[in-house]
């Protein structure tokens, strides 16, 4: 089906800027910029676009809960973790009429009691507004949630993060013997190459992973085997290790959003993160009243809605 804002078939939403395509199962396959047909999604991506991640470090009893977290250091899991990725099925169209179309899948997988995931494609745009919400189960073994971000600018972007006041590049603009596994950031993370960019804003979710998820050596800053090391983005959505960051129980209803775009122009790198954080940011609504809204009463002095 399709309206002037774009069209939704089986396994593709698309407009005249964007195109997304999935299988059913598996998750999605290509998130294509159309203007330039050129795929956004890195080739060498290891789970696929926003695909839900579940780590679970295995723990039998009370006295293994505090032997396995003992010996997680800076891993945040065991060796032994099990990793599986949530499957997305039952795709069905969102008919946003002029506004957008969209299409929203079932989540199943471990760690799930039910689970929705949903993509707008905004009208003339390559704006893409992600809507996530599952129910977790509780599990007094150590988790992990994260959402995979596979994105790309080109062969040869730069990524960047937006921290406190400033645009950083990982990797590159830190201190040396510091961690280069995850970042807390503000409005998000973006990737640009030449005159083009991909802004990723993450208004509900401020740790960003980077690299591969397995256990092993963590490399600090300075470390030559980082030149090797791809960098792959996630989300981290939610941990149970870090009882001061985190809740201990990642059981309930939770719900994120990401926004994602690619845009064109030639700017710098600090006008792009402006329009990052502009993303992020809820919109500001205001109503005009005009004075015949008001009375003022001259008792009290105080204004209230007339009626």
């Amino acid at each position: 089906s399709g309206n002037h804002c774009g069209s939704y078939e089986e396994t593709r939403l698309d407009n005249e800027s964007l195109r997304i395509t999935w299988e059913e199962g598996t998750g999605l396959n290509s998130w294509l910029d159309r203007a330039t047909g050129t795929d956004l999604v890195r080739p060498d991506a290891i789970h696929p676009p926003l695909a839900l991640i579940h780590e679970v470090s295995p723990a039998d009893s009370a006295e293994e809960m505090c032997r396995v977290r003992g010996a997680m250091g800076l891993n945040r899991k065991s060796a032994e973790v099990e990793r599986t990725v949530a499957r997305l099925v039952n795709a069905r169209h969102l008919d946003g009429g002029p506004l957008f179309t969209g299409v929203e899948f079932d989540l199943v997988g471990a760690g799930l009691e039910h689970g929705k995931l949903a993509l707008k494609l905004m009208g003339g745009s390559s704006r893409v507004e992600v809507h996530l919400v599952f129910l977790k189960s509780t599990n007094w073994a150590p988790e992990n949630m994260y959402l995979s971000l596979p994105f790309t600018a080109g062969p040869n972007d730069q990524m960047w993060l937006d921290k406190t006041g400033a645009l950083v590049r990982p990797r590159i603009d830190q201190l040396p013997g510091t961690l280069t596994d995850y970042y807390s950031v503000q409005a998000g993370l973006m990737w640009t190459e030449d005159e083009r960019a991909l802004l990723l804003a993450t208004p509900d979710s401020n740790l960003i992973q980077l690299g591969s998820l397995d256990h092993g050596e963590r490399l600090l800053m300075g470390d030559p085997r980082l030149e090797d090391d791809p960098a792959h983005a996630y989300a981290w959505l939610m941990t149970n290790y870090w009882e001061t960051n985190f809740g201990a129980d990642l059981g309930g209803f939770h719900e994120f959003r990401f926004t994602v775009e690619c845009r064109r122009g030639a700017r710098k790198h600090q006008e792009w993160g402006d329009e990052l954080r502009a993303m992020s940011r809820e919109p500001l609504v205001v109503r005009h009243l005009t004075s015949d809204s008001f009375r003022v009463s001259t008792d009290s002095g105080l204004m209230s809605r007339a009626k």
